[in-house]
């Protein structure tokens, strides 16, 4: 007798969920009882989107989008609120003389999601300075400095579907040099990354798209020496890509070729961590390394930077369902120099 087992569906567990290996071991005592794991059908179930979870899966993103306009808005400094000053005891952080903190950006993205319906997908990541160059940073309460960046990682949920979208922008609107600089190199790693995203297609290729693209950039900037090995991932040490749907991280495999209805992130980042080069290995190679690319180093001190978009394998290609959130350089400054009127 044939007994099918879902365990957990997710890909962070699959076959290994402790209630599964158990329930498996006790019914390998009973002969006629055949253990079969389900978790196979519902991961292919689940990789492709029908049109009626697209539908929910586009409404979680347009919801994303409005609150990553809403918070370059806050940040700009056009709102008449300001984004520094001394503390204060009435208005609170963010508000009229109190200085921008990140707590403040976390509660315009819940208050729209809510206003429009949707819950979190994930906890947000707003993570503001320094914070930027940690991946998965959670605390959300920084005191916000004009001048710096803001890396939003977000995703509103619809009728159980996550987005997750990320923005990287200046608190008053207008880059630095050195912070336009690490920029473009993610930028441009990201639409070689989207670019390459069609059926066929496998999420480790589009790494490795984004990858070259990282480490040529990061080699031009002099944050590295060579490109052949790894020390791009000093500064990169994530992948590119993952599927999203019912989990944030959802289900599918890193060599799963791409069908049309799938639809992955496509995300590349550079982190300046300021413990970077103080954590490596103390050998020669190593002092040789830090000794060039120091200059570099304290040039990009601190930036972190990550564009990320949600995509949908097409017939054709793909479509980027986040399209419309500004993404570049010009889009950014220019939608924060005039938010009301965009």
């Amino acid at each position: 007798m044939p007994v099918w087992l879902l365990a957990d569906a997710s890909s962070r567990y699959g076959s290994r969920y402790p209630q599964a290996l158990r329930f498996a071991s006790e019914a390998a005592r009973l002969p006629a009882v055949q253990v079969r794991l389900a978790s196979g059908l519902f991961r292919d179930l689940r990789v492709v989107k029908s049109d009626w979870e697209l539908q929910r899966l586009q409404r979680a993103v347009d919801i994303t989008r409005l609150a990553q306009r809403a918070i370059m808005r806050r940040a700009s400094g056009t709102d008449g609120l300001g984004i520094q000053g001394g503390t204060s005891a009435t208005t609170g952080p963010g508000g009229p003389g109190g200085p921008l903190n990140e707590s403040v950006l976390d509660g315009i993205i819940l208050s729209t999601y809510r206003t429009h319906g949707a819950h979190w997908g994930f906890p947000s990541i707003v993570a503001s300075g320094p914070n930027a160059t940690t991946l998965h940073y959670e605390e959300n309460n920084r005191e916000i400095a004009s001048g710096e960046l803001v890396l939003a990682d977000i995703g509103a949920a619809v009728g159980y579907y996550t987005a997750d979208v990320t923005r990287t922008f200046p608190v008053g609107g207008v880059f630095s040099e050195a912070q336009r600089e690490i920029y473009k190199v993610v930028l441009d790693a990201h639409a070689r990354g989207v670019a390459a995203v069609r059926p066929g297609m496998t999420m480790r290729r589009v790494h490795e798209v984004a990858r070259k693209v990282i480490a040529d950039g990061l080699l031009k900037l002099g944050l590295i020496t060579s490109t052949s090995g790894n020390q791009y991932r000093m500064w990169y040490m994530h992948g590119t890509s993952h599927w999203i749907g019912l989990d944030v991280h959802d289900v599918g495999g890193r060599d799963m070729p791409f069908r049309p209805g799938m639809v992955i992130t496509v995300e590349p980042g550079i982190y300046v961590r300021e413990d970077t080069l103080e954590n490596l290995d103390d050998t020669s190679r190593n002092r040789a390394l830090i000794e060039a690319i120091r200059p570099a180093f304290e040039r990009y001190r601190n930036i972190g930077v990550r564009v990320e978009d949600d995509v949908l394998v097409t017939e054709d290609g793909h479509r980027v369902l986040s399209e419309g959130t500004p993404r570049t350089i010009e889009e950014i400054e220019a939608f924060m120099a005039n938010p009301a009127g965009r």
